[in-house]
């Protein structure tokens, strides 16, 4: 059984980064998305 393994600190700081900077980049891409299409009636709620 593999062994349990504890983040450091700085390991568990950039993962958050990491998982924030994928967020951005998702709701960049929805934002384009959504300008950029004929429906700009859409609201997300």
């Amino acid at each position: 059984m593999e062994r349990e393994r504890t983040l450091t600190a700085t390991e568990f700081h950039q993962a958050i980064d990491d998982l924030n900077n994928a967020l951005e980049e998702t709701a960049g891409n929805i934002n384009a998305t959504v300008n950029s299409s004929s429906a700009s009636q859409l609201v997300f709620a």
